[in-house]
């Protein structure tokens, strides 16, 4: 089974687990041994748990309109240190452009 072990850990904590650790594999180290309904919990959410990444999707659309993070990243200098937003404002188009419902 592939883990989004970020994510995995993250729906633990958000569950009331306390959770220390999470390895690849889906072990896990707890602060205390769990009860029996917490052990429970920890295997339907491991059960049920989806590895994709919410924001890859986001990503690729942005890759496949041409917006690399590079852009932003150029962007954003270019605002902060040389005051010219025209890039940042250009990208914010592309990005609005790119959420708009399609006719």
């Amino acid at each position: 089974m592939i883990l989004n072990i970020e994510k995995l850990f993250k729906t633990c904590e958000a569950a009331g687990l306390p959770i220390i650790s999470l390895d690849a594999l889906g072990r896990a180290r707890f602060e205390r041994p769990l009860t029996p309904q917490e052990e429970q919990t920890f295997a339907d959410l491991r059960a049920a748990h989806d590895p994709k990444d919410p924001r890859a999707e986001e990503r690729e659309t942005r890759l496949k309109a041409g917006i690399h993070l590079d852009d932003l990243v150029e962007a954003l200098w270019n605002a902060a240190a040389e005051g010219d937003d025209s890039a940042l404002r250009d990208l914010k188009e592309r990005l609005k452009k790119l959420k708009e419902p399609k006719a």
